[in-house]
């Protein structure tokens, strides 16, 4: 499978489990969402963790995938990725991203829809699509929440690369380790996952991180049209993708 998913008490462990890059594709997006899904009905989930195996966290979709796909496959396929993101990003419990290596593209954006990034010191950010003309679509909307407005339209306009050193003095990474497992970069972060508490419905905690949820989504809903395909060329006729159009 390419998603591994291993349980120690109440934390919950997410690998993505295709090595050595861990490229997005359908079989891991619907594992991922149809996992996460499930583990937002489990009230006994305390606290989950994603990381990769092999040498990167994800290096983002997997261009073969999307190579030969017209422009209603392409919605259906990002509407699916962004769909299992966006259930990270919603899980009533706290989401670890253990970040190593390669964190790109869309990969990047499933690690700025969980609650905490830690990474190792040779890990590194970027959406390089954008340098080839491919807007980022999935939930680049949450960037600028975490580093700001200015620094977010550097990453996004350019796809410069962020080194996990830079990641932490911008406020994206909450600790950086020199090496070492999840568990290890779990552990400098003074987090146990499985210490974490549990956010259900009615409770203080479920209203803070609600609170941190609707704030994002009001940013996202005013600086960045997610679903708004037609300016993404990708309502079915034929088009050529400018990064610019993805700002109108």
């Amino acid at each position: 499978m390419p998603l591994s998913v291993q349980r120690a008490r109440d934390t919950v462990w997410c690998t993505l489990d295709s090595p050595p890059l861990n490229l997005l594709e359908p079989t891991l997006i619907q594992s991922l969402r149809e996992t996460f899904v499930a583990l937002a009905r489990d009230r006994s989930v305390r606290a989950a963790v994603i990381g990769g195996a092999g040498r990167a966290f994800t290096a983002g979709m997997d261009v073969r995938v999307l190579r030969d796909l017209d422009g209603v496959r392409a919605r259906e396929f990002i509407a699916a990725l962004h769909d299992a993101i966006d259930s990270v990003h919603r899980a009533p419990f706290p989401v670890i991203a253990a970040v190593h290596g390669p964190c790109l593209g869309a990969g990047f954006e499933l690690a700025l829809a969980c609650d905490l990034r830690v990474a190792t010191a040779d890990a590194a950010f970027g959406l390089p699509e954008v340098r080839v003309g491919v807007p980022s679509v999935i939930e680049a909307a949450l960037l600028p929440a975490l580093v700001g407005p200015g620094r977010a339209a550097e990453m996004l306009l350019t796809g410069q690369p962020l080194s996990a050193a830079q990641g932490l003095e911008w406020g994206l990474v909450n600790r950086v380790v020199a090496g070492g497992d999840v568990r290890t970069c779990l552990r400098r972060l003074d987090v146990k996952a499985g210490d974490c508490v549990y956010v259900p419905a009615g409770t203080v905690h479920a209203m803070g991180k609600g609170l941190l949820l609707a704030e994002i989504q009001q940013n996202s809903d005013t600086t960045y049209r997610l679903h708004d395909w037609r300016r993404l060329g990708l309502d079915g006729r034929p088009r050529a993708l400018h990064v610019e159009e993805a700002f109108k």
